[in-house]
């Protein structure tokens, strides 16, 4: 069957939303140190919203939105919408974020409790967990104080360096402890942040 380059790009668009949809799974219980009503992340918080371009082999193909709509007593609602370049097609879904005593973690559809974020990371820092295939990821610091320019402006970010046994590319994952994600570069597909509102 030959596809058509549209079709391949819808195609692309799809995997890496799924692929942002979809956190990993941790099987590792962790004690809930906050229901959220006062964070100590700063970005965590309620109405603070992200836009990001998402990019798929060098091409422009959408972009995905969150935005932190409250706590429901158990962690942060975050509202997610993904819309392709055509702005025809859109997903739309719900996470929960939840504030540990060291991260943040995402429940996405079947996969709970992923360790998106490190609070305090320091350089070499070094985490794993069994995602819900069975493959076991590992995120590990390796820059603390990157300069990395996007559409929304240019940011002094940690990176995490992100891999799994069961995938063969490496991700790499820039956080602004003040402002939130702010870039994945996973090789095929990119995500940048394109505009952010934070309270």
């Amino acid at each position: 069957m030959n596809l058509k380059p549209t079709q391949i790009k819808h195609a692309a668009f799809f995997v890496c939303v799924l692929v942002f949809f979809n956190c990993s799974k941790d099987d590792d219980n962790e004690n809930n140190s906050s229901s959220c009503d006062e964070s100590e992340i700063s970005f965590l918080k309620k109405g603070n919203s992200w836009t990001y371009n998402i990019e798929t082999l060098g091409t422009d193909n959408g972009e995905v939105s969150l935005t932190i709509k409250g706590c429901n007593g158990e962690g942060f609602s975050i509202d997610k919408e993904a819309k392709n370049s055509t702005f025809s097609e859109v997903l739309t879904g719900t996470d929960l974020w939840t504030e540990t005593d060291e991260f943040i973690l995402a429940d996405a559809g079947i996969n709970v409790d992923a360790k998106i974020y490190k609070k305090n990371s320091q350089l070499g820092d070094v985490w794993m967990h069994t995602q819900a295939d069975g493959g076991v990821a590992t995120h590990e610091v390796i820059s603390i104080d990157s300069l990395v320019t996007v559409p929304a402006g240019t940011f002094s970010c940690v990176v995490y360096k992100y891999t799994a046994t069961d995938i063969i590319n490496e991700s790499f994952v820039f956080w602004n402890d003040e402002i939130g994600q702010i870039k994945e570069d996973a090789g095929f597909f990119s995500l940048e942040l394109a505009e952010y509102s934070t309270n």
